[in-house]
């Protein structure tokens, strides 16, 4: 460790450059997307698999001599243990690979206190400098990202937008997002608010995920939403791995209006979101099995159905307020399962505890029909009001209507009126008209 930071860049670049490469498990669990061992090797955005990905560049190191294979063995094992001691040592055996590279990587180690490294934000930013005084060596655009990154004094602002921009100019995505990231908080001076989408497309188009989020996200926010643009940005997000972007690709083909899309395909999409961790994704994928192409449930597979009630009841479990509320009203209404009111008042009531104002509101009309439960008119009030407060329109026009009636003693005009407003005003259109 001491040996490699007294090294200098000329020094270290005077090792060979590895030859071509064949892809190995290594590249596919732990390659850097940005800076790749060669063009045509895959990267991960994160390791998600750290014991996976340290046992793979283990045995790609045992059959390749790249030096290379030690950055990714040092970011597997980072993943799998920040304060793993023999980083520094991996790192200066890949300078035989990328001399800018290594002193990038070494530079993050001080700059975060990983690998047994002391946090040194002095010693952090001279290796960032001593990495992007070989640019525009590919890999020395990570140092130079770093080193702008690092610049935050008001006197260092412009040049550090100057840096990221020159950076991005040479083909490194994040300093893109870096760069449309400062415009955004006000500390780019001189830069136009208009250049923040651009940037982001073009951080996107250079391998930046997050980047796609972004400018996807800006695209459904237009007036009309620019459909076909934002599906893209969320897709390449989805293909370099970000598990978010294949849920914002199926959200975005489940609420256009301007076009249709497959019902397949928006199952794919929220498929692979689900595969990758996105709770949110799985419900999707859960909803779209029980009530099939159609969205009645009429058509859909009874096999089909029966997998997505059983996603439905796991993430229940693990607290999804929404899937066990859809999952009380599939016992409440006899789809994809046999009717149990007892199981879906249960359903409701967890629901509702765990925040669905949907949930509050389906208790309430268990505890005022007696369906599944006792009768008990003043309790299914009291839930009605909380999902109404919660949001939910048609809690707030039944609340109303009880209000009006004398299920609980006298009529109370006023207050019943102040729920049928707020129901009209979250779009119940049946309490506009009381």
């Amino acid at each position: 460790m001491k040996h490699f930071a007294c090294l200098t860049l000329a020094a270290l670049l005077l090792a060979p450059a590895a030859g071509a490469q064949s892809v190995t498990d290594c590249d596919r669990l732990a390659g850097y997307l940005p800076v790749p061992r060669a063009s045509d090797l895959p990267g991960v955005v994160e390791i998600a698999a750290p014991t996976e990905a340290v046992a793979a560049c283990q045995a790609a190191r045992r059959g390749d001599p790249d030096p290379f294979l030690a950055f990714l063995l040092a970011r597997a094992l980072e993943a799998a243990d920040p304060q793993d001691p023999s980083l520094p040592a991996l790192i200066a055996e890949g300078a035989a690979a990328s001399a800018p590279f290594a002193a990038s990587r070494l530079g993050l180690l001080y700059q975060q206190g990983h690998g047994g490294l002391p946090q040194d934000e002095g010693r952090a930013r001279a290796l960032f400098e001593e990495s992007c005084a070989a640019f525009p060596d590919p890999r020395a655009l990570a140092g130079c990202n770093n080193l702008a990154a690092a610049m935050v004094q008001d006197d260092e602002l412009p040049a550090a937008v100057s840096l990221f921009e020159r950076t991005c100019d040479a083909g490194f995505g994040r300093a893109c997002a870096n760069l449309a990231d400062r415009i955004e908080e006000g500390r780019a001076p001189g830069y136009d608010p208009l250049r923040m989408q651009p940037l982001r497309e073009r951080a996107c188009d250079l391998f930046e995920p997050y980047a796609c989020i972004q400018a996807g996200y800006e695209l459904t926010q237009t007036d009309p939403p620019e459909t076909l643009g934002a599906l893209r940005r969320f897709e390449i997000a989805c293909d370099l791995g970000l598990a978010d972007g294949c849920y914002r690709a199926g959200a975005v083909m489940r609420d256009a209006t301007d076009m249709a899309f497959g019902w397949r395909a928006r199952q794919q999409a929220f498929g692979r979101g689900c595969d990758g961790g996105v709770a949110e994704s799985c419900y999707e994928v859960a909803i779209g099995l029980v009530y099939g192409e159609d969205g009645t449930g009429s058509l859909a597979d009874p096999g089909e159905q029966a997998q997505g009630v059983t996603m439905l009841d796991r993430l229940c479990t693990e607290r999804d307020p929404w899937a066990c509320s859809d999952l009380g009203y599939l016992y409440a209404e006899g789809i994809a399962v046999s009717r149990d009111p007892a199981r879906s008042a249960e359903l409701a009531a967890r629901a509702c505890a765990l925040g669905s104002a949907v949930g509050c509101n389906n208790l309430a009309v268990h505890l005022a029909t007696a369906d599944g439960v006792a009768q008990t008119l003043p309790q299914a009030a009291r839930y009605y009001e909380q999902g109404c407060a919660g949001g939910s329109g048609l809690a707030c026009l039944n609340l109303g209507e009880m209000l009006a009636g004398d299920a609980l003693g006298a009529p109370d005009p006023a207050r019943a009126q102040a729920a049928f407003l707020k129901a009209c005003a979250l779009g119940e259109a049946e309490a506009c008209t009381r």
